[in-house]
């Protein structure tokens, strides 16, 4: 018994020299060395990397199956423009963390590159020479080596213009409404013909169409055009994006007008008319709004004083010939339509 004993002791020794051996300590303090200290900061940092760029290539091969992508652009949603605004706030809000984290870790990488080992701090003490330890040095990369030299170089070359990039790949975007301003008399709302109207027209076949006018005026007939007055009309027009009104039925008398139905002017208003115009003239689509807008002198600089004296506005009808004066208008009101897109 005492002899077994012995042996059992000496073997539970033996046990224990072997897991506990210097080799088996150090094998075991060189596996944890990696899941510590800067080591950890690195690999944390790669794996949320790679996250974030696994969930890029998911969005984006996403929106590729989708397909509609047009110069490289693409419809995320199409509707509300109340509901696009608050999708495009949760996905910059998305964004920001995504970048956020990229950010962070490059920013902690570049500075375990810049910093010092322990040979490079004892070569540049033996020259009675220095090195920054513990913060972000630009002073350490002359005397780092080259491969992490240009390595910090490369983050933090590619860190920023990424964060501002990143967040231009989705956005929000209105659509623009064409409409035709007609001016005319009040008896034009209630004549049973448009034969034998007063006054010229516009010669443009999209807009000055019979069926338009007609529709135009059996809307204004039946209610569904908002009534508003001089001065809330000005308000809703003097924009160079118009999206949530269409057609305008400006109602108003010139110092000649009679009981006979006239009808003034049609004006078509159109986005592309700015793109066309050239030269160096400002343009702004409701030009038609100010008595008369110059080349120089743009109708935004006059809107303040047509809005102090909207109850006698005389818009521009750029024909010389009436002095139409405006006494209420009739607007088409049109749901707003706003897109939420992506760029690739």
């Amino acid at each position: 018994m005492k002899i077994k004993y012995k042996m059992g002791a000496s073997r539970d020794v033996d046990n224990f020299s072997d897991h506990h051996s210097p080799t088996s300590i150090k094998s075991t303090a060189k596996k944890r060395s990696h899941f510590v200290g800067w080591r950890f900061g690195i690999i944390s940092g790669s794996v949320s990397v790679f996250v974030v760029l696994v969930l890029n290539l998911s969005f984006t091969l996403w929106t590729l199956s989708r397909g509609g992508i047009e110069n490289q652009r693409g419809i995320l949603h199409d509707g509300d423009c109340n509901e696009v605004r608050k999708l495009n706030i949760v996905a910059h809000l998305i964004i920001n963390i995504f970048s956020t984290v990229i950010l962070a870790s490059s920013n902690y990488c570049m500075q375990c590159l810049s910093a010092p080992t322990r040979a490079e701090i004892d070569k540049e003490h033996v020259q009675g020479k220095w090195l920054d330890v513990g913060i972000p040095s630009l002073r350490n990369l002359r005397r780092i080596s080259r491969k992490r030299a240009l390595l910090w170089i490369l983050l933090g070359v590619s860190s920023l213009p990424f964060h501002l990039f990143y967040n231009s790949v989705i956005f929000a975007s209105i659509s623009t409404n064409d409409y035709a301003v007609v001016f005319a008399n009040r008896e034009f709302i209630d004549a049973t013909s448009l034969e034998g109207l007063n006054g010229p027209y516009s010669d443009d076949p999209d807009i000055a169409t019979l069926g338009h006018l007609l529709g135009l005026q059996q809307a204004a007939r039946n209610g569904s055009l908002e009534r508003m007055d001089n001065s809330r009309c000005i308000q809703a027009y003097a924009h160079d994006y118009v999206s949530d009104r269409s057609d305008l039925l400006l109602v108003g008398s010139d110092e000649n007008s009679t009981s006979t139905p006239t009808l003034f002017l049609i004006r078509p208003v159109s986005y592309n008319d700015i793109n066309e115009r050239g030269g160096d003239c400002v343009h702004d689509m409701y030009s038609w709004i100010c008595p008369k807008p110059g080349c120089l002198d743009p109708c935004q600089a006059h809107l303040p004083q047509v809005l102090t004296d909207a109850s006698h506005w005389k818009p521009n009808l750029h024909i010389g010939v009436f002095d139409f004066e405006a006494n209420f208008c009739l607007s088409q009101q049109t749901p707003e339509g706003c897109k939420l897109q992506f760029s690739l």
